[in-house]
């Protein structure tokens, strides 16, 4: 019996294509099992203050994300609003951010009051 490597190929190419479809290749959570639309917010504890955070959800991911705070404008302002875009692209509160000793408590704030949101989601 003589082997054809390229019906091989063409058949594990086939194998592929038909399963790929079965498989979810995007890791972004979806929240409430990807079926919950609608609004949910939650709040923590800042440096300054209070964080308070609004979340927009399609489907189950976040479509908008409105912060409110107290913390200073130019550090712990200035971090949320340089994460605000990572977390929506993200789709989590779960993303990997720099912070300085001061803006550690912007960030734990922040992250305790999107847990928070999260925990509203059905």
């Amino acid at each position: 019996m003589k082997k054809n490597p390229a019906a091989a190929i063409i058949m594990f190419a086939i194998i592929c294509l038909t399963f790929s479809g079965c498989v979810n290749f995007d890791n972004t959570p979806r929240y409430g099992g990807g079926k919950f639309s609608g609004q949910v917010s939650g709040q923590g504890n800042g440096f300054v203050g209070k964080i308070r955070v609004n979340l927009t959800l399609k489907k189950g991911a976040i479509t908008e994300l409105d912060i409110t705070h107290t913390e200073t404008d130019h550090i712990g302002g200035a971090f949320i609003e340089r994460v605000k875009p990572l977390i929506v692209e993200a789709n989590s509160f779960e993303i990997d951010a720099v912070t300085s000793a001061t803006c550690k408590n912007t960030a734990t704030g922040l992250l305790e009051a999107g847990r928070n949101a999260i925990a509203q989601i059905p």
